[in-house]
């Protein structure tokens, strides 16, 4: 176990000591010396958890790696199981059987094994232990038999009051809670669902999530986290998961999920509440009537939300009298725009001194004979969307920058009047009156068709993200380039930053990936990138993923994320009522014969992200736990993640101090 380290024996010395000068003023009797030891668990992915009450100090613990110590979890966190005793722990879980006796609940080999008997029965086992709000419960299972989609029918509710089941509509089936009582969704597969009462016609169905089958392979242990937190958000994420692609969750005006040209806004303080922004269109099937810039927020960069006072799309088309629109028919690709012009190309800012985003986009239209592509600007103050503002600029897929040390705005844009098409650099020093043009540079053999700019952290480096185009169409990859400062050129890095075919990546078949957002990490090591992709059937899928530097090189591949948001709801009608979870495993015609076998449930307090940093102190390991806000809270579980110890086992023995 790297960069923890034994310290044996000047306890044993001082052990002894203490004990020869006890045993001379002691009678002479048995004798137990306790160790100061830090109860600790840690869970299936080992990573490890210690229980703390977070206050405005930091908290420092040592970490020794010590034989004679073991994990506890029912010591640590908010509630633990791991089966391990053999038969179902009724001080902990009451077992329920809906439709048919021979459901099974049971734990065999140290597992809790759920399956419904039937077309229509489900085994479910409720938490005794009620919680209020912001708890999550963490659930590391298997899933294997049956013959319907991976994960159907199987549940984790929250609710209250007595449990009712057999509700039955086309082909599902599911326990649930009695009328007011309220319960969770199910794991997204068949149907996504918040129960209200127990009347079907109640079901609430969220927008589209993130399929569990996207990640879950049969017969292989995966972990879903289920929350509620102080919001009233229902939250399912998948853990500790390693992919080369997420997909995103976005609530579609036109009801298709498929989108195109994402501009992305962080802050880790979060501007309007919230850390994520978006500025995005539609493009279903790469229909232009529906390629309307929309505004999203996110607290993860995965599931994205409509904003307070917005209405999508807020850029939106104009009418005009004419048979094309700016781009007429696209030489550069296999499909010709249609007929009507619209609020393509988005691209989001935030202004730090006025404190709202500014919202470019780009309408485009024929007048005569005379092709006009000219950019808008929107403005959003976290309450309304302002009307629409020309924009001093000419061109396509506007990218804009703000230095704050010059209070400059930057625009870069594309002019496709020309043949080759042309970069042009504006200046601005309202965002809006831009002047100042002159041409940049792009060192490549391909053309620039769609830019996206990025700011590299620290440094006077610009990073440009570029689909390109050849006497022979779209490159279909996804290039990145970068200039020394603002009014550089472009060096474009001779290897694509994306391919539009890769091995790791097989069962997606894209023919063509487009306009791109990026966001550098604090160090500048990790490029996070939300990159739409078209598939072999005209399917437009934005995904995110991440790009790192291998031997000079920027290049997308395998990462691993803590969480992968499956699912997000608001439901804030049972925030501060008693309630309970329920975990359930249901059976259909379709899915007759699944089998969940749960390998551990562990629950904890959420709600917080306290900062958590680890140093090597030689002989030991310190973990320092900084808190983010001014919450007081008893009995706070925090995750030290794995990869900071790479604890090798669950049972792992360690000897944990609290120095502070």
């Amino acid at each position: 176990m790297k960069r923890i380290y034994k310290k044996l024996g000047y306890k044993i010395f001082f052990a002894l000591i203490i004990m020869i000068l006890l045993s001379s003023t002691l009678p002479a009797t048995s004798t137990t010396l306790n160790s100061s030891v830090q109860p600790y668990y840690i869970d299936p992915q080992h990573n490890l958890w210690l229980k703390v009450n977070m206050n405005d100090s930091m908290q420092h613990f040592n970490v020794y790696n010590t034989p004679g110590y073991s994990p506890n979890g029912d010591a640590v966190m908010w509630v633990c199981d791991n089966f391990s005793s053999g038969n179902l722990n009724t001080s902990k879980w009451t077992a329920y059987k809906e439709g048919s006796n021979k459901s099974t609940v049971e734990v065999q080999n140290g597992h809790l094994e759920l399956s419904g008997s039937g077309n229509t029965s489900s085994a479910n086992v409720l938490l005794n232990k009620p919680f209020i709000n912001g708890i999550e419960l963490a659930v590391n299972e298997t899933l294997t038999g049956g013959t319907h989609n991976l994960g159907t029918f199987s549940d984790v509710s929250f609710g209250s009051g007595e449990l009712v089941g057999g509700i039955r509509e086309t082909d599902w089936w599911h326990t649930h809670f009695k009328a007011g009582g309220g319960s969770f969704q199910n794991q997204g597969i068949d149907k996504a669902m918040i129960w209200v009462n127990s009347n079907s016609s109640d079901i609430q169905v969220p927008t589209s999530g993130i399929r569990l089958n996207d990640f879950v392979e049969e017969n292989v242990s995966h972990t879903v986290a289920y929350s509620y937190d102080s919001d009233g958000n229902a939250n399912m994420y998948m853990l500790n998961v390693t992919q080369n692609r997420l997909p995103l969750s976005i609530p579609d005006p036109y009801g298709y999920n498929q989108f195109n040209h994402p501009s992305i806004y962080f802050n880790e303080t979060g501007v309007f509440g919230h850390k994520w922004w978006m500025f995005i269109t539609p493009y279903a099937y790469s229909n232009d009537k529906l390629e309307n810039a929309c505004l999203y927020y996110s607290d993860d960069g995965l599931v994205w939300h409509e904003p307070p006072g917005v209405k999508n799309p807020i850029g939106t088309q104009i009418d005009s009298g004419y048979n094309s629109n700016a781009y007429g028919s696209d030489p550069y690709g296999s499909d010709p725009y249609g007929s009507d012009p619209f609020g393509s190309d988005p691209d989001l800012i935030y202004n730090p001194n006025s404190g709202n985003f500014m919202c470019y986009y780009v309408i485009g239209d024929v007048v005569g004979d005379v092709t006009i592509e000219d950019p808008k600007v929107k403005i959003y103050d976290g309450i309304t969307v302002s009307p629409k503002i020309d924009v001093t600029a000419h061109g396509v897929s506007p990218a804009v920058l703000y230095d704050e040390a010059t209070k400059t705005y930057y625009m870069w844009i594309v002019d496709i009047d020309s043949e080759p098409h042309v970069i042009y650099r504006y200046t601005s020093t309202d965002g809006i009156h831009f002047g100042n043009k002159q041409a940049v540079g792009v060192s490549s053999q391909y053309h620039p068709w769609h830019i996206n700019i990025m700011k590299y952290p620290g440094k006077s480096t610009i990073y440009a993200l570029l689909a390109m185009y050849s006497s022979n169409g779209f490159t279909g990859d996804l290039h990145i380039a970068t200039a020394n400062n603002y009014t550089d050129n472009f060096t474009v890095q001779s290897l694509p930053l994306l391919k539009v075919k890769i091995s790791s990546s097989a069962t997606h078949e894209d023919v063509q990936l487009y306009r791109s957002a990026g966001v550098f990490n604090d160090d500048g090591n990790i490029l996070k990138l939300w990159t739409p992709a078209q598939d072999d059937k005209g399917v437009w899928t934005v995904f995110y993923t991440q790009a790192t530097k291998v031997n000079g090189a920027w290049k997308v591949g395998n990462f691993t994320t803590l969480r992968a948001p499956l699912m997000t709801i608001k439901n804030t009608q049972y925030l501060y009522t008693p309630k309970q979870w329920m975990i359930s495993q249901g059976d259909s015609p379709k899915s007759h014969g699944a089998k969940r076998i749960i390998n551990e449930v562990w629950g904890y307090k959420m709600d917080h992200t306290p900062k958590i940093s680890v140093e090597n102190r030689e002989t030991y390991t310190q973990i320092a736990v900084a808190p983010t806000d001014l919450q007081n809270v008893s009995d706070y579980q925090v995750m030290i993640p794995a990869n900071m110890l790479n604890i090798s086992s669950q049972s792992e023995s360690l000897d944990i101090e609290r120095v502070g």
